[in-house]
């Protein structure tokens, strides 16, 4: 059982991966998206509501511009990050402080 689980799961991460490279013909690759960023770089549904979680912890004492603070707070709790490229953890970043952080004012 376990086993079609997992590949039911693989099955729609494909087919996600293949929407996602529609959506990206059709409007271009400047969409700025947070749940296509999270796709795009196999970021789970998880992954994604620890990296929301941190975000806000830690917003009130942290700016959005200290990102080795973020990228050594972040990489940390999901090891999976470590694999993202300088610009592609900051675009993640300024995607999930934009639609996630709850903050009096933005930093």
């Amino acid at each position: 059982m376990k086993q079609d689980v997992q590949t039911l799961i693989e099955q729609l991460y494909e087919q996600n991966k293949l929407l996602t490279s529609a959506f990206y013909e059709i409007h271009g690759d400047h969409v700025e998206s947070t749940s296509l960023f999270c796709i795009e770089h196999e970021i789970s549904f998880l992954e994604r509501n620890k990296i929301m979680l941190l975000l806000n912890k830690y917003a009130a004492e942290h700016t959005l511009s200290e990102e080795k603070f973020w990228k050594e707070i972040l990489c940390s709790k999901i090891p999976g990050l470590m694999k993202l490229q300088e610009d592609e953890f900051k675009r993640m970043l300024s995607l999930f402080w934009k639609d996630y952080v709850i903050a009096d004012e933005e930093s």
